[in-house]
């Protein structure tokens, strides 16, 4: 069995759910959390009825943000074969809690924060801001993100994932693609909120991509489309299945060469180019048949 730990968005959380995972296991994951929040040390004593989830796995993920070691110390205790990640979750606001810990605020925190306002919980919640805003600060804090994953893995076994928010998605209920903005769902971020969200990600990217030149890249075409079928609802990061199927393919190719070296890294990467290049014609076959 191949090993991963994956840190990043849902997608690359999602992509493990196409891959045959009694041979390719995702055995860490943390999903929701901003890189400045994973950086510090925390310690927040948040009760636990105050703590408002819609899984179990939110509940685990919160009580991450709440209370947990630094990360430069948490990945050296963490065993798999790979590291894999993608920024998607940069583009998440933060909010500093207790005076000193940036959490992020996604439906699940936020939630939480009103409950504990509710209860007079004595925790005070402020200052929200997306994570580039000073960029001086925040790219330390990249590097430092990208300094500690490099102690405990060779470039060889970390793999990065490189996307963005979809604006159009496949909407069922008419079997069209259309504006994820005509789609109504509560809690997405509108056009120019993405655009704002998106340009995080590209700044976090550039600094990782000087930082890690070396490791596996797994990209993807700028047509990405979302889909109101997703197992957990619209969302501009919840994407149609074609994209699923080429990042678990890229995944899969990558572990296969680490373990046999029958072929030149150069020729897996190009294999996924051509991979990379017929999504896109997919993508846009999808759009131009039904929309």
């Amino acid at each position: 069995m191949v090993t991963f730990t994956k840190f990043g968005s849902c997608v690359t959380t999602d992509l493990f759910n196409f891959l045959n995972m009694s041979k390719y296991y995702p055995q860490y994951v943390y999903t929701g959390i901003n890189i400045d929040t994973a950086l510090s040390q925390a310690d927040i004593s948040v009760p636990e009825e105050c703590i408002v989830a819609e899984s179990g796995f939110w509940i685990k993920m919160q009580k991450y943000c709440f209370h947990h070691e630094p990360f430069d110390n948490l990945i050296k205790n963490l065993q798999s074969d790979f590291f894999i990640f993608d920024l998607c979750d940069e583009r998440l606001p933060l909010q500093n809690w207790g005076g000193g810990t940036l959490v992020p605020v996604t439906w699940e925190t936020y939630r939480t924060s009103l409950q504990l306002r509710k209860k007079q919980v004595n925790i005070d919640i402020e200052d929200w801001h997306l994570a580039n805003r000073n960029k001086e600060l925040y790219e330390k804090s990249i590097r430092n993100f990208m300094q500690s994953i490099k102690k405990c893995y060779d470039p060889m076994h970390i793999i990065y994932i490189s996307m963005r928010q979809a604006d159009y998605a496949l909407d069922r209920s008419r079997m069209k693609i259309i504006p994820i903005d005509e789609c109504p769902k509560k809690g997405l971020s509108d056009l120019q909120r993405r655009k704002k969200e998106n340009a995080v990600i590209d700044f976090a990217e550039s600094i990782m991509k000087e930082e890690m030149p070396d490791i596996w890249y797994i990209n993807t075409p700028d047509n990405l489309i979302a889909d109101t079928g997703h197992h957990f609802t619209l969302h501009p990061l919840h994407f149609h299945y074609f994209v699923y199927e080429y990042l678990a393919d890229c995944v899969e190719e990558i572990a296969d060469f680490n373990a046999n070296k029958l072929c030149s890294r150069q020729k897996v990467q190009l294999s996924m180019d051509i991979k990379k290049h017929w999504l896109q014609m997919k993508l846009d076959t999808l759009a131009s048949n039904e929309s």
